[in-house]
Parts: structure tokens; sequence; C-alpha cells
């Protein structure tokens, strides 16, 4: 974990995340995580600002379901 100036600690991880949003649906990878937000990759380019839905497991095997842009 890091801290950094954001004021949060983020997590680096690797979880894989299914998305839906920005009228399309795909896979990602999530790949750090704090309690503010999360950074995610996906081959799927998504508008700025998209309204968007993540499905995945933490790496300590807990679902997680979201939301935001």
């Amino acid at each position: 974990m890091v801290k950094e100036r954001r004021g949060t600690i983020r997590a680096f991880i690797y979880a894989p995340a299914n998305f839906r949003g920005g009228q399309k649906q795909g896979q990602a990878g999530i790949i750090d995580l704090s309690t503010a937000g999360l950074r995610m990759t996906s081959a799927h380019k998504l508008p700025v600002g998209a309204a968007i839905e993540l499905d995945f497991i933490l790496p300590n095997h807990i679902p997680v379901k979201i939301s935001g842009t």
C-alpha cells in the first residue's frame, strides 16, 4: 500500500472484473483500490465520465458490486 498526497491509502491489486456502462459491457482489470475509488484497465474504450457498474472479487474472496462515474 502507498500513501499519497490524495490523502487515502491505495492498495495495488489485480482483480478481474466485469463492467456494464457507456453503452458497452465487457471485461476489465482492477489494478488499484482505495476508499476514494479505483483504477481499472480494459480493452474497451469508455467515454470520460461514463456511468458504469463493476462486479469483481477481492483477493480475500469478498465479492464486490459497485457503480460510479
